[in-house]
């Protein structure tokens, strides 16, 4: 893979470069030319990244993505009301999650910290040995790593702390000073091995992928949204945009389909309309993803819109419309 005319973060000391091309061999980034356009080889796929930022993979340092699954639990209460250890609402529904569940929620947000550009991550699971092994599994297949480290879940004094609050699955802490030792050396061994060492390209892919998809479908979602505003009149400005993007997560991302046809959508095909006084019509690609919408569109003037379509050659598309949520 050759990405051209990238504006890049090159070098220890990141220097801007407004433009250059990085090609990528067996995993890895292997060559970057910013003095000169790189040679592509034979047969490399070829990714024009005008517009975007290629920067080294992130890392970050400090997550807990076992709360994935109740990231916005107890709004309006204080902190320990929501995270702490023992009596907060957050330890509560974990206690309370089915692990398939969370798993699945996990694994959302390594598809979520690729999207961004993170590729490596330290993570402090709670659950002891099969919360380490329930992230791995959720991580099992992505180009994301995982460092994993385990927490001590000995609360010694937390009676005295909190009286007359039950601890959740807390054991007594038999021996914790052993326990924060040993799990000093097991993030030392881990960190170690987790330092990224030039570019890493799995994630990188990842996330130029995205981007590039993102970029060619919001040039299609524009032309699709001028056109429909020519045809629906009314002084122009009613057409929005809809969607640039379909497949993932755990798919290769695609843009929207550069094809035109229209449908109008009513509340008879499922769908909850936010203006109840007309019909939805929508510009799709071939899938049913559309591109541009107007609301509001009322019997008489989907007869004239309808024969402006028809007139400049727009087929109908008679499927199921994916609408943004």
């Amino acid at each position: 893979m050759l990405l051209r005319n990238a504006c890049a973060l090159l070098g220890p000391r990141l220097s801007l470069a407004a433009r250059a091309d990085i090609g990528e061999s067996g995993g890895t980034f292997d060559r970057v030319c910013a003095a000169r356009a790189a040679e592509a080889r034979r047969g490399e796929e070829v990714i024009d990244c005008e517009g975007l930022l290629a920067v080294p993979a992130l890392v970050n340092a400090h997550t807990h993505i076992g709360d994935s699954i109740a990231k916005d639990a107890a709004p309006g209460r204080t902190v320990d009301e929501k995270v702490h250890p023992v009596y907060g609402a957050k330890p509560r529904i974990l206690a309370r999650s089915r692990p398939g569940h969370l798993e699945s929620m996990m694994r959302a947000s390594c598809v979520s910290m690729l999207a961004g550009g993170t590729t490596t991550f330290a993570d402090f699971r709670e659950g002891g040995l099969e919360g380490a092994a329930m992230l791995a599994r959720a991580a099992a297949g992505l180009p994301v790593r995982p460092v994993i480290l385990g927490r001590v879940e000995a609360y010694d004094g937390v009676a005295r702390a909190a009286p007359g609050r039950q601890a959740i699955g807390a054991p007594a802490a038999a021996a914790p000073a052993v326990a924060h030792a040993a799990g000093r050396a097991a993030c030392r061994g881990q960190l170690r091995r987790a330092r990224p060492s030039g570019f890493i390209a799995a994630g990188g892919r990842h996330c130029v992928q995205y981007f590039a998809a993102l970029r060619r479908g919001q040039k299609r979602i524009a032309a699709s949204r001028e056109y429909l505003d020519g045809v629906a009149g009314g002084g122009g400005g009613r057409a929005m945009p809809a969607l640039a993007l379909k497949g993932g997560p755990d798919g290769p991302w695609e843009p929207v389909g550069e094809e035109d046809l229209y449908a109008f959508v009513d509340e008879s095909s499922g769908f909850v309309l936010t203006d109840t006084s007309g019909h939805i019509l929508a510009i799709v690609d071939s899938d049913g993803y559309s591109k541009a919408i107007v609301q509001g569109i009322q019997a008489g003037e989907r007869e004239r819109i309808e024969a402006a379509l028809r007139a400049d050659g727009v087929p109908e598309f008679r499927g199921k419309v994916t609408l943004p949520v």
